[in-house]
């Protein structure tokens, strides 16, 4: 009786798409974000509803690593990738571009499932069998004793820290004095920028180039109306120019 038990709960997660070994986690949450890696400062790839199953890796602290979700936001350049068949070596990306978190190195040979989603350059794939993500472990209720690797459990990056990391951008213009008045937003899932400069056209703004500053001071200035200066470039596969601000004025 017992054999027949085990024998079709194995085959049950195994149609469910889990291996009988996998560790599987549910969420406990209303909407749970997976992330990058473990760190708040990471972007949100997915988003798990309550109930939902993940296939738990290991624990880092307060950080469980998943098999990430195939419905994750995860790309590729699309220079790297034919029909499906990974060309030549490329870094997969939380988001449409260089600036957007790294998920990690593809070797040639890969086989990706992409996606109906492009921008420009960049195709949107469903995240690889091998693709891994972290959510918090609060969230996520475990079986009893469950064998979890523990990984070290190093603190997450700062945003100073994680910046440190990031490949030099790409440059493709010279640098040019500029200065531009608009709004300055915010924006969401990059690492190298946090925000933009929209201006106004007809009746709205529009964005009309990212923004990077040392001094960390653009949040104060979020959605008020600035004179700002900077040394603008352009970066290769990005649709907008960038700014290394010098100076912001707010106008009355």
């Amino acid at each position: 009786m017992w054999k027949i038990f085990i024998a079709v709960t194995a085959l049950s997660a195994t149609l469910c798409g889990f291996a009988a070994e996998d560790v599987i986690g549910t969420v406990n949450a209303q909407n749970l974000n997976v992330r990058v890696m473990p760190g708040t400062t990471y972007s949100v790839v997915a988003t798990l509803k309550k109930g939902e199953k993940v296939v738990v890796l290991a624990q880092k602290g307060k950080w469980l690593k998943i098999k990430a979700p195939k419905q994750s936001s995860v790309w590729i350049g699309g220079a790297c990738v034919k029909d499906g068949n990974v060309i030549k070596e490329a870094k997969l990306r939380s988001g449409p571009g260089i600036s957007f978190n790294d998920f990690g190195t593809i070797r040639p040979g890969a086989k990706l499932k992409l996606l109906d989603e492009k921008r420009g350059e960049w195709s949107r794939i469903e995240a690889p069998d091998e693709l891994t993500a972290w959510t918090a472990a609060e969230y996520v209720e475990l079986p009893k004793d469950a064998p979890l690797k523990v990984e070290d459990d190093v603190p997450a990056a700062t945003p100073a820290e994680e910046k440190k990391t990031i490949d030099p951008l790409p440059f493709i213009s010279k640098p040019k004095d500029v200065t531009i008045e608009g709004v300055i937003v915010g924006i969401s899932g990059a690492v190298y920028v946090t925000h933009a400069i929209a201006i106004q056209k007809k009746n709205e703004y529009v964005p009309a180039c990212y923004l990077h500053s040392s001094k960390g001071k653009l949040k104060f200035f979020e959605n008020k109306l600035v004179k700002i200066r900077g040394i603008q470039r352009k970066v290769k596969g990005w649709k907008l120019p960038m700014m290394e601000v010098e100076s912001i004025k707010p106008i009355e």
